[in-house]
């Protein structure tokens, strides 16, 4: 195998693995925000950080696998990732109420 071709694969293997990190914290962050849906500004401030933290696992993600280029490769491979985490891991994290009771599952695509 060639240099290319191993350094391709572990730039599809991390950036996937991005990709389903950025679904994981994108609900998270939806799981908090519908825990405080009482003020519009709170939601607001939590889209704003998952945008920062999104983007800084990004950067980071991309620095390790491919010296921080932003390719094609790398782009598609992160919405690989994302896409696996909603065909078969969204909805796993089950929110509890108040009273201790499991809530429902959410529905992935």
């Amino acid at each position: 195998m060639s240099e290319l071709i191993r350094n391709q694969l572990q730039c599809i293997f991390f950036m996937t693995c991005c990709g389903i990190t950025v679904g994981i914290i994108t609900e998270l962050f939806q799981m908090l925000i519908g825990k405080i849906n009482k003020r519009k500004i709170s939601a607001i401030i939590i889209r704003i950080m998952q945008c920062g933290i999104t983007a800084y696992i990004i950067g980071e993600f991309l620095l390790y696998a491919d010296n921080g280029k932003i390719s094609m490769l790398s782009a598609m491979s992160i919405l690989a990732g994302v896409l696996l985490w909603l065909k078969f891991f969204y909805g796993i994290i089950a929110v509890g109420d108040e009273n201790g009771e499991e809530g429902q599952k959410t529905k992935g695509i």
